[in-house]
């Protein structure tokens, strides 16, 4: 148990910390670029809780909605391994936070992100402990 209690101690220190800097990283490589900043794995809510996420021009997510379109302060569809939308170096900056370690083809991920964009921000959590979805739990032993 209380190896539970310390990996979810350093998580919630590393990766708000982790997300916040890169961030703040992207947001100023992106006006010194002069081209807008592009965030891939956003999320999809927009509320108060989480309008912090939301930190692109353009934001985009694999959950999104098909039929919105990719415009300031909303957040559309977009697969990181196939940014067919976006045009050739369209963004100064991509900012992909904890996003790259949930896709199959890392390296077409990468290539992806470096085709749409002068500079890449990749801020993944460097801690390693079994990821939570459906169906999975923390180890108890």
């Amino acid at each position: 148990m209380r190896y539970v209690i310390a990996l979810l101690a350093v998580y919630v220190l590393d990766v708000p910390m982790r997300e916040a800097l890169a961030a703040w990283r992207a947001r100023r490589m992106a006006r010194t670029s002069g081209k807008p900043l592009l965030n891939v794995g956003s999320g999809t809510s927009t509320s108060s809780a989480t309008a912090e996420k939301l930190r692109g021009n353009v934001n985009c997510d694999i959950a999104a909605s098909r039929d919105v379109k990719c415009t300031s302060g909303v957040v559309c569809y977009c697969d990181v391994g196939n940014l067919f939308q976006f045009a050739n170096k369209q963004f100064g900056v991509v900012l992909a936070a904890n996003v790259l370690r949930y896709v199959s083809d890392r390296t077409k991920a990468e290539a992806e992100l470096h085709r749409v964009a002068d500079h890449v921000i990749i801020a993944d959590n460097v801690i390693a402990w079994p990821q939570l979805g459906p169906g999975r739990k923390f180890p108890t032993n």
